[in-house]
């Protein structure tokens, strides 16, 4: 589950957090070797670095190309954290290797500072799906209201995956990620999506969608935003993917592409068949 983490008037996703950890711990290895006498290693390690993240980001762009092919330029977000971690693990290894096959003189710092640095993030990796699996848990049984103030239950939505959008008005993120959801919800009817505005009035949504070329449905709001607290989530847009069961199994924070949409809902089990679609 994938929460990330406010900082300042910035999120976080925490598989970046992991990430910047690990090379803090590399970085800080280096500079410890370089004082006692070593080679500085610090831009054979950023080079490296970079080469896992663009694998990465390929390798996941691979797997999602479908998602991708309608607007091949949105490849290039890579603010939507769609990276596949084992490809890119890899290649920052054979990078490395590299690095060393060719450089002798930078044997011995590169892999000690390498090794700390991969033994922090592996490490850091595990806590966290540990932590997440822990966290994983029931929707909360809320009322929330629709546009016209009569209140929805949240539980009463369940019986098939969810996607759960917090989101508002006057969020630009929000804004850009609205259309691709919109869609989705019209072309996926084995999924309910939920959109729910952030403690902003009737009118100031109805206005917005009024906007749109083609409205959403299940459209609530959260007056006091009792769902972000009972997660303790602290921005927009953040979407939650709950199973059928109504268990909320991941949370993503930020901005979502196709991509990171669908490799979301992949993670949630398969519904029982349900006829019909609940308002």
């Amino acid at each position: 589950m994938d929460k990330g983490i406010a900082i300042g008037p910035f999120l976080f996703q925490t598989p970046l957090l992991v990430l910047l950890l690990a090379v803090a711990v590399a970085m800080m290895a280096a500079g410890a070797l370089q004082k006692r006498g070593a080679a500085a290693v610090q831009t054979p390690l950023w080079i490296a670095l970079l080469a896992a993240l663009l694998v990465a980001r390929v390798a996941f762009v691979v797997r999602r190309w479908p998602d991708y092919a309608a607007h091949p330029l949105s490849m290039l977000n890579v603010r939507d954290g769609g990276f596949m971690a084992w490809p890119g693990v890899i290649a920052l290894l054979v990078a490395l290797l590299v690095l060393l096959w060719r450089r002798p003189r930078l044997r011995m710092p590169l892999t000690v500072a390498g090794s700390f640095g991969l033994g922090t993030w592996l490490v850091a990796t595990l806590v966290v799906a540990q932590l997440s699996a822990a966290m994983q848990r029931p929707l909360p049984d809320l009322t929330l209201h629709d546009l016209k103030g009569a209140p929805v239950s949240l539980r009463a939505l369940t019986g098939k995956p969810m996607v759960i959008n917090l989101w508002a008005t006057w969020c630009p993120p929000c804004r850009r990620e609205m259309p691709m959801l919109i869609d989705a919800q019209a072309r996926d009817t084995g999924v309910r999506f939920v959109f729910v505005d952030q403690a902003e009035s009737a009118e100031t949504v109805r206005t917005y969608l009024r906007g749109l070329p083609r409205a959403p449905r299940h459209v609530l709001i959260d007056d006091s935003q009792q769902l972000a607290r009972q997660f303790n989530l602290r921005g927009t847009p953040t979407t939650l993917f709950v199973d059928a069961d109504g268990t909320v199994r991941d949370i993503h924070v930020g901005e979502l592409s196709a991509a990171t949409l669908a490799e979301g809902l992949s993670h949630l089990a398969s519904p029982a068949p349900v006829s019909g679609d609940a308002p």
